[in-house]
């Protein structure tokens, strides 16, 4: 899975993914980007999911209508060491962005997932929906 980590969390995480193929923002040349043209940015070039801690994307964008998914890591700071408590959850977390397009991972390893990744309608429009699971 190629994977693209926010400006927001730590170079470091990279070696929590160790077997996906994983960039950083900044080696992407996206450090400058808003969360908007980031998700934009990320889908352009190929990303599948977009990892975060940054807890406003969901409130900033209509969720079922993402470029691409995002994982948003629910901890208790966005140093390295709160992330590595939860990395053992990464690959659940990561599997449900194939079927939602916002994923949540908390420090407990609850995999909260919102906005069903709807097939494309006859029409061609996306369904709107946005739905609240818990996994």
């Amino acid at each position: 899975m190629k994977i693209l980590l926010d400006n927001c969390v730590p170079k470091r995480a990279k070696r929590l993914l160790t077997f996906h193929d994983v960039l950083h923002a900044s080696e992407a040349g996206m450090s400058q980007l808003s969360n908007g043209l980031l998700l934009k940015s990320a889908v352009e070039q190929g990303f599948e999911v977009l990892i975060t801690v940054d807890q406003k994307i969901r409130h900033e964008h209509n969720l079922a209508t993402l470029p691409v998914a995002v994982l948003e890591l629910n901890t208790r700071d966005s140093r390295f060491p709160a992330l590595q408590e939860i990395a053992s959850h990464f690959e659940k977390a990561l599997l449900a962005t194939k079927k939602y397009l916002f994923v949540s991972l908390d420090k407990a390893g609850t995999v909260s997932c919102l906005a069903d990744r709807v097939p494309a309608r006859p029409s061609g429009r996306e369904d709107p929906r946005a739905e609240g699971r818990e996994r």
